[in-house]
């Protein structure tokens, strides 16, 4: 009766910017196989590390390990995007250079589109 498994617990930390990480938590303990876990980024957007620690029927529990077993990120906020103001109101050459900075902190910036509107008048815009 004092063999086999009794409980899983994992833990998280977290840390915004992958290098300044929080001290570990207890998120859940699952004590039916196969212990398996849902994990719901509590802490938002960021970097997330992880460890399990498992416990026997008769109460022996596994150490913590010296690093974590994996390692998640979660970006649900999208990056932003701007361009830089145009210098002059009116050009004469048919050719403007618009210069656009893009960040996210999470996964990066993929790509950078540039949409623009046009007006014959400077009243009806399409």
């Amino acid at each position: 009766g004092l063999s086999g498994m009794s409980q899983v617990q994992l833990f998280y930390r977290y840390a915004n910017d992958n290098t300044t990480w929080g001290g570990w938590t207890l998120f859940d303990i699952n004590d039916t196989a196969p212990y398996s876990f849902t994990f719901t980024f509590p802490e938002g957007d960021g970097y997330y590390e992880f460890y399990s620690l498992a416990m026997d029927k008769a109460g022996n529990m596994e150490t913590a390990p010296a690093s974590a077993d994996a390692i998640a990120a979660f970006d649900f906020i999208g990056p932003i995007s701007s361009i830089e103001p145009v210098s002059s109101y009116l050009h004469e050459a048919s050719l403007l250079t618009l210069t656009a900075t893009a960040f996210d902190a999470i996964s990066g910036v993929g790509d950078v589109e540039f949409w623009y509107r046009f007006s014959m008048d400077n009243f009806s815009w399409g």
